[in-house]
């Protein structure tokens, strides 16, 4: 795929502007690089890290510039196109792309992970002893790396099968390495953007929610009235609202 307009590959803005992802919720259309090349991705903590063809990119981008974005994208059959113009650039050009080598990708997950860790002790002025691993993504090396760095236990994420997942239940007497994560979402419109809508629990609410989670008896009950009640209210003030 190539960078279009309204398209969900917010995260390579991101990559090219770290210093703005904090203020990047939703994206920013100055900040696009439309014909930017989208190539095959997964989390950055669970795979190594490819470095396209700079000049290749730019060849790209600076044709959709020339041609007009809106434009462009309106013509049927752009993404073929664009394509097109890809491959033959790559036929008549030597490519300067490469993906980091495992002692690369080790180096990088060190640094990552010890240097976030390092920075939230330092604001925080606590020490840091839980991770969760970022959209879930990690191999093995990661975990080991979490350890070697001070971290005691971490979320589970895709290494862990569902069926698995569902069995931990965050209570005393399970291996605590690994720990099941808890959102503190109450409701969402299911809108991304400008018209989106999400309402976070309190402090009882979260407490009740863990109760729900970990099925204790009568209370596990009670809380799940309350949030079906909370639930269901927030959807009624939103339809309304429409």
């Amino acid at each position: 795929d190539f960078r279009h307009p309204e398209d969900s590959y917010i995260w390579m803005t991101w990559n090219n502007h770290p210093n703005k992802k904090p203020y990047l919720q939703i994206d920013n259309e100055e900040l696009i690089n439309y014909g930017e090349p989208v190539y095959e991705y997964e989390k950055s903590l669970e795979t190594k890290r490819y470095f396209p063809d700079d000049n290749l990119t730019k060849y790209l981008i600076d044709y959709l510039k020339e041609k007009g974005i809106d434009k462009f994208n309106r013509t049927a059959g752009w993404k073929d196109k664009l394509l097109k113009i890809y491959e033959s650039y790559k036929r008549e050009n030597k490519l300067d792309e490469k993906f980091e080598t495992e002692k690369e990708y080790i180096k990088r997950i060190k640094y990552e992970l010890k240097k976030s860790k390092e920075i939230i002790e330092k604001k925080l002025k606590i020490g840091v002893k839980f991770l969760c691993w970022p959209g879930g993504g990690v191999t093995q090396q990661a975990i080991e790396i979490a350890s070697e760095s001070g971290y005691i236990s971490s979320t589970i994420a895709r290494d862990i099968k569902n069926n698995e997942r569902k069995k931990l239940k965050n209570t005393y007497g399970e291996n605590y390495s690994r720990i099941n994560r808890r959102g503190c979402e109450l409701y969402w419109n299911g809108i991304a953007g400008y018209d989106s809508n999400i309402k976070y629990k309190n402090g009882f609410q979260f407490i009740l929610s863990l109760y729900n989670f970990q099925e204790k008896k009568i209370i596990a009950q009670t809380s799940k009235m309350i949030f079906a009640g909370i639930t269901g209210l927030y959807k009624f003030a939103y339809f309304l609202k429409r």
